[in-house]
């Protein structure tokens, strides 16, 4: 991956404002920092140019890979994915309720391969429409950045997974997020959410019992 240097890093992220680009989610929601993203990947002759680079968070860049294009689940035809650089996010989306709909075959395909509809996401963007809510979560999350190496990726994802039940079911237990997690193909031990829930009530967003 062609190196882009600290300065560049640094436009991209103030452009970008913080968030991702892709599905819009603020980096003070998430327990790992956004990356910076090669809109069309080396392999393919990408650059490491303004207009070759976009901000991302974890989990959209995880899915979009190397990815140029997708099929689209209505034509069935090959259709390329959103270009942050050269389109308007709102030409091919739309935010309704905190999920987000495609307009056109090049949001569908995007939609679909980044799957910008999981749960987690979802409701981080209905978070964000809560001020109350917003601060919990951002303090939760400042919190779990402290947490330490051990098991972090893990530790980070069972508390997420404890959030979006908590969010959109009421109260939950460690049984409830136990359940969900095969959902996300999450693999993560009962100490480790344990321990999730541990940082959670450090920082008020939930009660342990």
């Amino acid at each position: 991956m062609p190196e882009v240097s600290t300065a560049l890093r640094a436009e991209v992220r103030s452009r970008a404002r913080l968030r991702c680009e892709y599905c819009l989610v603020p980096e003070g929601l998430t327990l790992v920092p956004h990356e910076i993203d090669h809109i069309i990947a080396a392999k393919h002759g990408g650059g490491s140019g303004t207009d070759n680079l976009a901000l991302s968070c974890t989990l959209c860049n995880r899915h979009k890979g190397t990815d140029l294009a997708s099929i689209d689940p209505e034509t069935g035809g090959l259709e390329r994915l959103f270009n942050p650089r050269s389109e308007r996010w709102h030409e091919h989306f739309e935010l309704s309720g905190g999920k987000i709909l495609a307009r056109t075959s090049i949001g569908r395909v995007t939609v679909r391969l980044l799957q910008l509809n999981r749960l987690e996401r979802i409701a981080e963007r209905k978070a964000e429409q809560n001020p109350n809510l917003w601060q919990r979560l951002s303090r939760a999350a400042a919190v779990l950045k402290q947490a330490g190496n051990l098991d972090y990726m893990e530790l980070s994802i069972a508390a997420k997974a404890y959030f979006v039940l908590t969010r959109l079911n009421g109260r939950a237990t460690l049984e409830d997020v136990a359940g969900m997690l095969p959902k996300f193909g999450w693999s993560v031990s009962k100490e480790q959410l344990a321990k999730a829930t541990e940082f959670l009530a450090k920082a008020s967003l939930v009660t342990q019992t």
